[in-house]
């Protein structure tokens, strides 16, 4: 699925399980609940996507373009988020304790963290310099 164009279509609880969406156009898609297990999503555009309750554990976003996205409740454990853009998007109680290549720069870039899962090391930091992040919505 390498350049698939997605925009706007609403697949609840698709699995992507060990997929390739690399460059994929994921713009105002609606992928509540989906399994992204292992996936290759690698420079995508998912802007304005929903997300929410999606699994990402040990899949590529190197480079994604999260933007705005509703991550609300997703697990990203083991992912690679290098270069990921997470600029307004939403994170209320969404795990990424594990996920690899994040930075307290990516993450002071988003609408909100309340109740997200963090490891320590941008956890301590991120309270202390963003603490708004951290807020009830």
């Amino acid at each position: 699925m390498e350049q698939t164009n997605l925009r706007g279509t609403h697949l609840p609880g698709a699995n992507f399980k060990v997929s390739t969406l690399k460059q994929a156009i994921l713009v105002g898609i609606n992928l509540q609940e989906a399994n992204f297990l292992m996936a290759d999503i690698r420079r995508t555009n998912a802007k304005d996507a929903n997300f929410q309750g999606a699994i990402f554990g040990g899949a590529n976003l190197q480079a994604a373009y999260l933007s705005e996205a509703n991550l609300e409740d997703a697990e990203f454990p083991g992912a690679n988020l290098q270069y990921t853009k997470l600029a307004n998007a939403y994170l209320v109680n969404t795990d990424l304790i594990g996920a690899k290549n994040l930075t307290i720069n990516q993450l002071s870039e988003v609408k909100i963290l309340y109740n997200a899962s963090l490891d320590d090391e941008l956890l301590i930091p991120l309270k202390e310099k963003y603490p708004n992040l951290f807020k009830k919505p």
